[in-house]
């Protein structure tokens, strides 16, 4: 820390050789002093200038010191020259313009070809203001400013948004089931098994160019969400030929250069995150079920496996990040041609250590009234490398400003490789063992997409239309369980204190090996019409029309195979006492006194779904009085759900889950605007929240990490939510925002993850609960202290903050009579603050963010009369991030991420009161991340456009 506080100030001091100043202002029209929007500010003989905003204003940035001529000019207006503007090192030089209407000027024809800048942060709140729903937005120049490095970390800075483990996003506190994601205007594929979510983590946060979050319904946006319908968009045409190099380097407290475990490494396919394909089932493995084969055949598929159950001890290296995007465009004839491409990837280390205390609840009151703490007490040491490596290629075509055609691909593979230590005391089963898990996970999305937009009829008409192919992939070779117990009988006996691989049973997460692989195709087409019709010069309604058509296919499978004595009589118990290097070597595969391996795999191990939604909808636009905005319509989503396996207890019995529904989903949002800055808005909408595949499958997996049982529940129904909002909007000048919302959901059928009491063994399941009501109020405010231009600090500081304070409660009714009905609903946090400090200095190249965000305690897991609700705790974070310009071409930044290093924490809330202690509670697990420092280069090579 002492290290790096001194880098931070030796980065602080520099300055660079040329100090520049500002030049700013505003133009307005002279004969009505109306603003003037889109006028050009040049610097007489350059190429440098700005365009004025809504607010009429403008700034120039980087200006050296010296005497120069300005020029303003706007189509229809005559010209303004003004000489002798001097710009001073470090200050602004405020240029006020007005501008005469040019009476003589004649035009025949005129077409304008500039292109609309999306990514600043006035462009967004500019959306955002005038989108006919309640929006929130985040740009790409705003997400330079912190360290973000993924779509999820970016997340985490819109007003109501958390995110949970690092990749799922959760919008006004509710369970990120409640989320549907776009990309760009398509549906995204997932990779998660376990729960209804987008990996967030998978799009690189270079790649976005606006990230957005509609937390009320329209006819356009897909029905199936409650929190928010979020629309990622990547980058697209560039304002000008780029190249940007980043390098990083990283480093973990308690990770880097300190003891790591890892599996064994394939060299350049592990460097690349493609060693799947290394682990997978031998070869000479037999496809078919082993209850098939002789005694022989098994003994000799058993000898095929590597002997690959120890950890290979290493010492962590640094972390490494390198990104290389750039982008051009160039013009031929009227047609003008764009290309935007990014490569990204990273390795990088993580350690931690994390404490379990489990066990159910009547069995840890006896262990207490014992004198016990606990019934089970966990102590995991975790290690695991990640590599990510990703591609973004898009191509733009634009003809004459009114059609544009766009060619956008995206692929992304994360892999991580994972090994787990564990020690345990189990005071229910008395015994102490000793378990390892190592585990590969691969997963992969590509999504290629053609989208085309057309403007008509002096764009009265806009048309678009796009189609879209997206394929994921998750695998999971060779994962590897092996627990051993501790032999403390007999403290004569010669195995006294050892441990031992307990003979008893074939279960393979005592000893065995998974594979399992998960594939998810999605293909997407539709069109949008937006019709306006003009009635008069101030009243021009408008009609939207659409259809959207997806077709989401997955494919899963699990084969799981368990080690195990081949003969209990004639077994050498000897064998089970070896080193977990030497236990499972080949020569101990027999028929009689050894091992044998036993395919575990069932039925309903492997199942096949499918979801295909047809939606059309149709809206119309009512601009009344200039004021008063009405826009309105419903959607209708015609939808097929199904999923074929096989009962998890019965072999030979089919589960063939069937839903078909037509839902009508009716949305109105109409908004007055007080003048130019201040509106407000109100909103009602109706939408719905579908089981994802894996809620409803049997299939049952143990969760190593929670030592818990995971299954889902074919007989789960179509959750229905109806959804209101109020919100007051102020724009008090460019850049700036502060708004108040107040929303209130009511759902039928909400989904939950629960537990289910079944004694010793931690169970979870999904259940429909009766009905559940979430209401809150949301806070947002963006704020400039350019006003205050005498103090030369508090000029250049900007501060973003949002907060949010959330009430639910479900209601189970008679339909789940072992748990409580006085709870909130899982996943919903009662508060969420996201606040960040902005500090920029073009005159000396510095740019410095801090970022905070805290949320409320919310259920992951909703309990029981047995096993109280398990909570998460609240955590806050605290990051820190500073840029610093070296040359023209060159920034060096420095950052700090998690300074506050809080635990993660799960309490399980013994008393059942809601009223969580963290000294009295029960600790169900915890552990800290460790302060991550990164220091790295950014090459920056701009040019100007062809």
């Amino acid at each position: 820390m002492k290290n790096f506080i001194i880098l931070i100030i030796n980065l602080l001091s520099l300055t660079v050789v040329a100090q520049t100043g500002k030049i700013a202002g505003k133009v307005i029209d002279k004969k009505n002093n109306e603003f003037v929007i889109g006028a050009a500010v040049v610097i007489s003989g350059t190429s440098t200038g700005s365009a004025t905003d809504l607010d009429g204003q403008y700034v120039i940035d980087n200006v050296a010191a010296g005497t120069y001529k300005l020029q303003v000019r706007y189509l229809s207006y005559k010209t303004v020259e003004i000489s002798d503007v001097k710009v001073i090192e470090g200050k602004t030089t405020t240029i006020n313009v007005s501008l005469e209407p040019d009476d003589d000027l004649k035009l025949d024809e005129v077409v304008i070809t500039t292109a609309r800048i999306t990514n600043s942060e006035s462009a967004v709140l500019l959306d955002v203001k005038k989108a006919d729903q309640v929006v929130v937005a985040i740009s790409s120049m705003q997400i330079q400013k912190s360290q973000d490095r993924d779509a999820s970390e970016v997340a985490r800075r819109l007003p109501g948004v958390t995110v949970i483990d690092n990749r799922f996003v959760m919008v006004r506190g509710l369970s990120e089931r409640y989320n549907e994601v776009w990309l760009n205007n398509g549906a995204t594929p997932s990779v998660e098994p376990d729960v209804k979510a987008f990996s967030f983590d998978l799009v690189p946060s270079q790649a976005i160019d606006r990230f957005l979050i509609y937390k009320t319904a329209a006819p356009e946006l897909p029905g199936n969400f409650a929190g928010g319908a979020i629309k990622i968009f990547t980058k697209e045409l560039p304002e000008k030929n780029f190249l940007n190099v980043n390098y990083t380097v990283g480093f973990r407290e308690k990770t880097t250069f300190k003891k790591f475990l890892s599996q064994e490494r394939y060299g350049a396919s592990d460097a690349f995150g493609f060693g799947e394909k290394e682990r997978a089932i031998p070869a000479s493995f037999p496809t078919e079920n082993l209850l098939n084969l002789s005694a022989d055949e098994i003994t000799d598929a058993a000898r095929s496996f590597n002997n690959d159950w120890t950890p290979v001890e290493d010492i962590a290296s640094i972390d490494h990040r390198f990104s290389i995007n750039g982008g051009f465009k160039f013009k031929v004839k009227k047609v003008e041609i764009g290309n935007a491409t990014m490569f990204n990837y990273s390795n990088t280390n993580q350690t931690f250590e994390a404490g379990v205390l489990n066990g159910a609840l009547d069995s840890a009151t006896a262990t207490q009234e014992a004198g016990i703490d606990t019934a089970i007490f966990r102590l995991d040491n975790r290690y695991t490398n990640n590599v990510r490596f990703g591609v973004i290629h898009n191509w733009t075509i634009k003809f004459n400003n009114n059609h544009k055609i766009e060619i956008k691909n995206l692929y992304n593979k994360n892999a991580a490789a994972t090994t787990i230590e564990r020690d345990e005391i189990n005071n229910v089963q008395g015994n102490i063992s000793r378990s390892f898990e190592n585990r590969y996970n691969s997963r992969n999305i590509y999504v290629g997409q053609l989208l085309g937009t057309h403007k008509f009829f002096k764009d009265k008409t806009r048309f678009d239309w796009f189609a879209s192919l997206d394929k994921s992939h998750r695998g999971d070779p060779n994962q590897r369980r092996i627990r051993f117990v501790l032999d403390d009988g007999d403290e004569f006996s010669p195995t006294y204190n050892k441990y031992f691989l307990p003979t008893a049973g074939t279960d393979p997460n005592i000893a065995g090996r998974f594979y399992q692989t998960l594939d998810e195709n999605i293909y997407v087409g539709g069109f949008n019409i937006d019709q306006k019709i003009p009635v008069s010069d101030k009243f021009i309604p408008s009609i939207k029309a659409g259809i959207y058509i997806e077709n989401k296919e997955r494919e899963f499978s699990i084969r799981s195979f368990a080690f195990h004595p081949s003969n209990v009589f004639g077994f050498n118990r000897d064998l089970s006492y070896l080193p977990l290097d030497s236990i499972f070597l080949p020569e101990n595969f027999n028929t009689s006194t050894g091992y044998r391996v036993s395919e575990a795999t069932i039925g309903s191990d492997t199942y096949r779904a499918e979801n295909f939604l047809k939606a059309y909808y149709g809206a119309i636009n009512l601009n009344i009085l200039s004021r008063i905005n009405l826009y309105g319509g419903v959607r209708i989503e015609d939808n097929l759900q199904t999923l074929l396996t096989r009962d998890r207890f019965i072999a030979d019995s089919i589960v063939d889950v069937n839903i078909d529904k037509v839902d009508f989903l009716p949305s109105i949002n109409l908004s007055y605007n007080f003048n130019e800055k201040m509106l407000i808005r109100a909103a009602y909408g109706r939408t719905l929240n579908r089981p994802e595949f894996r809620e409803l499958a049997p299939f049952a997996f143990l969760q190593f990490d929670f030592d818990a049982l995971i299954y889902g529940n074919p007989l789960l129904r179509n959750c229905y939510i109806n959804n209101y909002d109020l919100r007051w909007e102020w724009y008090p000048s460019s850049g700036e925002t502060f708004s108040v919302a107040a929303f209130y959901k009511d759902f039928k059928d909400p989904i939950e993850n629960i537990l289910v009491p079944t004694g010793n063994q931690i169970n979870f399941t999904y259940n429909n609960a009766k009905s559940a009501r979430s209401y809150g109020l949301e806070l947002d405010a963006r704020i400039s202290l350019a006003r205050f231009e005498n103090t030369k600090f508090v000029r250049n500081l900007s501060i973003v903050a949002n907060a949010a304070y959330i009430f639910s409660q479900i209601s189970l009714g008679d339909s789940v009579a072992f748990q409580t009905n006085e709870r909130p609903m899982q996943g919903q946090s009662p508060y969420i603050i996201n606040t960040g400090l902005y500090y920029e200095n073009d005159s000396i190249g510095l740019q410095v963010s801090l970022l905070y965000n805290v949320f409320g305690p919310r259920i992951i897991f909703v309990g029981n009369v047995v096993e109280p609700d398990i909570y998460e705790m609240p955590r806050s974070v605290l990051d820190l991030s500073i840029t610093k310009d070296i040359t023209k071409w060159l920034k060096v930044r420095v950052g700090a991420q998690d300074l506050l290093n809080q635990p993660f924490l799960l309490l399980q809330d013994i008393n059942g009161s809601g009223n969580l202690e963290r000294k009295t509670d029960l600790n169900y697990q915890s552990f800290r991340r460790g302060r991550y420092y990164t220091v790295g280069l950014i090459f920056q090579l701009n040019q100007k456009s062809k």
